[in-house]
């Protein structure tokens, strides 16, 4: 077997070649699309899940709360403000419209992903990396050198900040990659901020409150790629998770495939032209001193339509310590959680599995 060493970290993985890589890394590193271009009809055996983690049917029919945003600015700011505290409260996930990203953002946005992961392989490959430090990383799984278990998804992740700076390194190909993405990640921070400050308000901090702690923001977009699968039933798109980070944006296409545990139920988060699925990463349940919850959700696949998804992650600076908020703390309601610098977690998070929520509760207080 190929050797599965990383290249020395001083090695610029853009200019390593094809064939570099190809003697690098094993073949399942390509990704599931490359399997699939390929003719595989059956799911290989990394893939497959242990019974108890595989896929099963739930009829469950709740939708999580769709809230229009249009009245944020205007008379209606404080229902609007408790409509998404209830949300952030019982789901941890909402759905907005009304949202000021249109609709052709969201069609370009979607469309120059797709046309990236139906390039050639090898196109594809000069951006592989599995440093999850990587500012500009193609990969497949959550962390294919590590998981017992692949996931079945091929993904490109990318920090878009500062912005100026992070474009030269995004893919070149679709020839509008570059200017669409832009575009989005304009429109979409425009609307993070706006969030958040109404998820301040709704917590009875002062606006600013999230936007002020979480300081320099750490940015990150991530595109995910679910190829159709020759046997669903045994695998997963994402194994169930919670986000790390502060507030994650979602855009989804039409195939649908996110589910949200809630009461102990997989519920089926249906897409709903043009809106946006919001919710809650682990720093907010810390601030929010456990108020707010990160839920746990994952994607599942089919075997007769691709999916594909964008995903825009704001979180505090590395740097930053978060902890719970002194307003939400008090003798009735002593703090949850101790505080841990945000760099800090994603080390922990990366050194480990994407499986539920072991950093976050390690980080929790003894309340006996």
């Amino acid at each position: 077997m190929a050797s599965t060493a990383l290249p020395p970290t001083s090695l610029n993985p853009y200019q390593q070649t094809h064939e570099e890589k190809e003697q690098q890394y094993p073949v399942h590193y390509r990704g599931v699309k490359d399997l699939v271009d390929n003719g595989s009809r059956t799911l290989p055996q990394i893939y497959v899940r242990p019974p108890d983690e595989r896929l099963v049917i739930n009829s469950h029919q709740q939708q999580i709360p769709l809230i229009d945003l249009s009245e944020l600015e205007g008379a209606g700011r404080s229902a609007t403000v408790e409509a998404i505290g209830r949300a952030c409260r019982d789901w941890g996930f909402f759905l907005v419209k009304n949202h000021g990203v249109s609709e052709s953002t969201m069609e370009n946005e979607m469309r120059v992903g797709r046309e990236f992961f139906h390039l050639p392989t090898e196109e594809k490959m000069r951006y592989f990396s599995t440093d999850h430090k990587s500012r500009m990383r193609y990969a497949t799984s959550f962390n294919v050198k590590e998981d017992k278990t692949l996931n079945w998804r091929d993904f490109l992740r990318y920090s878009f900040k500062p912005l100026e700076e992070m474009v030269p390194l995004w893919p070149d190909k679709p020839t509008d990659f570059r200017k669409e993405n832009a575009e989005y990640i304009r429109k979409i921070g425009d609307l993070a901020s706006i969030l958040l400050s109404a998820i301040s308000e709704s917590l009875g901090l002062p606006s600013e409150y999230i936007n002020e702690v979480y300081g320099d923001y750490s940015q990150y977009m991530a595109y995910n790629f679910y190829p159709a699968c020759p046997n669903p039933e045994q695998t997963l798109g994402i194994q169930g998770h919670s986000d790390p980070g502060g507030l994650i944006l979602l855009m989804q296409d039409d195939v649908g495939g996110l589910q949200v545990l809630h009461e102990d139920h997989w519920v089926v988060v249906r897409p709903v032209p043009n809106t946006l699925v919001i919710n809650l990463g682990n720093q907010l349940q810390i601030l929010s001193n456990d108020i707010y919850k990160s839920v746990e959700h994952r994607a599942v696949v089919n075997s007769n339509k691709e999916r594909i998804s964008v995903a825009t992650a704001y979180g505090p600076s590395m740097s930053t310590l978060i902890a719970p908020a002194p307003q939400l703390v008090n003798s009735s309601s002593p703090a949850v959680y101790k505080g841990c610098v945000y760099g800090d977690f994603l080390d922990s998070l990366q050194s480990g599995s994407l499986h539920k929520k072991s950093v976050l509760d390690c980080l929790k207080l003894d309340m006996s």
